[in-house]
């Protein structure tokens, strides 16, 4: 583990919770090798969405990715959406991931976004619920990750085994202990 202390951080502004959670868990747990560089060289967007419902949390991720896709991809390789006034309800985040999926199949985006989620309640349907491989995609808040797939492949090209990743991080997870995943976590 990192040894980085959790900051409590539930009066704070979505953004710098994100922002705390992606350095202390994405990045101090090296979760995701895309992360660090990401962060580090600034090539990070972060959006707050005020949408306050489903369809709302919705129409917002269509215009951040409208906005995404124009931006300069030399200034930004990803960019994560935040909700934290919608989407609380796992279920209803799911719809809104697979509405999301879907518009980037229509689009033709598949092949140049690619889309992570994560959510304080994540639960992988093929793992029991106190299965601590659900960490690996639990955030303070739910949020939506859209990547450049061109950049990602640049990054992942680096990493011995990037198949492997997942699978790594799992098992990092379920090595951690319950006061280390309550430290790790503490904001959720």
């Amino acid at each position: 583990m990192s040894g980085v202390e959790p900051l409590p951080l539930k009066s704070r502004d979505p953004k710098r919770r994100a922002l705390e959670w992606i350095n202390r868990v994405v990045i101090g747990e090296n979760l995701c090798p895309f992360a660090k560089p990401s962060v580090d060289e600034g090539r990070l967007d972060l959006r707050v969405s005020e949408s306050r419902s489903l369809d709302d949390s919705f129409r917002d991720l269509l215009s951040y990715l409208e906005w995404f896709l124009t931006a300069d991809a030399e200034h930004f390789d990803s960019g994560l959406l935040i909700f934290p006034k919608s989407l609380d309800d796992f279920e209803e985040f799911l719809d809104c991931l697979s509405a999301a999926e879907e518009a980037i199949v229509s689009l033709n985006l598949e092949g140049v976004i690619q889309l992570a989620s994560f959510h304080p309640e994540y639960v992988f349907d093929d793992s029991p619920l106190d299965d601590q491989a659900h960490w690996t995609n639990r955030s303070p808040l739910p949020a939506l990750h859209l990547l450049r797939e061109a950049r990602v492949s640049e990054v992942l090209e680096r990493v011995p085994h990037p198949e492997k990743i997942p699978q790594r991080n799992i098992e990092h997870l379920r090595s951690l202990t319950t006061a280390q995943l309550e430290t790790l976590f503490a904001d959720l």
